[in-house]
């Protein structure tokens, strides 16, 4: 065994759509300097990344539903 870690491909869909104030795009959920860093990291690094992408979906996704109904009242 080698030890050396394959390169994932990148999460990008080419659908950006920024969110100015979490820094990242909803579409890839990746934050800004996770997505202009990207092919500098690390296999490891990158492998890292694309594991808290579900996480982060879902905490905006909810954030963004309770804002909804903030407004809704």
């Amino acid at each position: 065994m080698s030890g050396t870690l394959e390169r994932p491909a990148s999460p990008c869909l080419k659908l950006c759509k920024l969110d100015p104030e979490q820094k990242m795009c909803v579409s890839c959920w990746r934050l800004l300097s996770e997505i202009a860093g990207w092919g500098s990291l690390s296999a490891r690094a990158q492998q890292d990344i694309i594991a808290k992408l579900p996480t982060r979906k879902a905490n905006f996704l909810a954030h963004q539903m309770e804002d909804a109904q903030c407004a809704g009242r």
